[in-house]
């Protein structure tokens, strides 16, 4: 089981740390230079693949960033910083259904 967080008191500071976030953005952006180079090197539509590969990584390792920490500032009941985060996913998420669906585009 795990401990139960405290709330941060008003003027405090969050105890989150990178222990997990660091190693992971490193393979993340390790797969996504390797994934971009092998793509470049491969003609036809692996290499295309790769390609896209590495841009989506490189697009999504943020917005997951982002919702491991909704999650654990949820675990410490910093409900602002909460809010915020799912804010920002949810502008994120309808930018990407109205690119979708054409709205701006020529």
């Amino acid at each position: 089981m795990s401990e139960t967080r405290q709330p941060v008191p008003p003027g405090g500071v969050s105890s989150i740390q990178g222990r997990r976030q660091g190693p992971a953005l490193q393979v993340a952006a390790g797969l996504a230079l390797v994934a971009a180079t092998v793509g470049l090197a491969l003609p036809g539509a692996v290499g295309e693949a790769l390609t896209v590969t590495s841009v989506a990584v490189v697009s999504a390792t943020p917005l997951l960033r982002v919702t491991w920490l909704i999650y654990r500032w949820s675990e410490e009941r910093d409900w602002r910083f909460v809010v915020l985060g799912v804010a920002l996913l949810g502008v994120v998420g309808l930018g990407a259904l109205l690119a979708l669906a054409g709205v701006g585009g020529d």
